[in-house]
């Protein structure tokens, strides 16, 4: 069904879910401890790069094929980008800084009742 038989609207599910997973796997892949290993810190800027013009292409194909309008393309993007990122940043800061601990030799936190 194309957008322009209705006239109406939604933002794309593909964009969004492209988005999504392409967000994900950067912030994994950022947060992986390389310890000084510059040329793995290059192939992992590659692949961020990648994944993210994987999921521009996604959504370049759905505003080609007429799905969707320019603003249904932005608006799935806007929201696969910053919905893993609210999700996934404070579990992964705290599992950085319990790794961090753990190297410098420190205990990690006990629970006490």
């Amino acid at each position: 069904v194309s957008t322009q038989s209705t006239g109406m609207s939604f933002y794309s599910g593909h964009t969004l879910s492209a988005f999504y997973a392409a967000t994900v796997c950067c912030l994994l892949l950022h947060y992986t401890d390389l310890s000084n290993r510059q040329r793995l810190f290059s192939l992992r800027f590659l692949v961020q790069c990648l994944l993210l013009s994987a999921a521009t292409w996604v959504a370049l194909t759905r505003l080609q094929d007429h799905f969707h309008h320019v603003i249904d393309i932005a608006v799935a993007a806007v929201v696969g980008t910053i919905t893993p990122i609210f999700l996934l940043i404070s579990p992964l800061n705290q599992f950085r800084e319990e790794q961090l601990g753990r190297k410098c030799g420190e205990v990690g936190p006990l629970l006490v009742k």
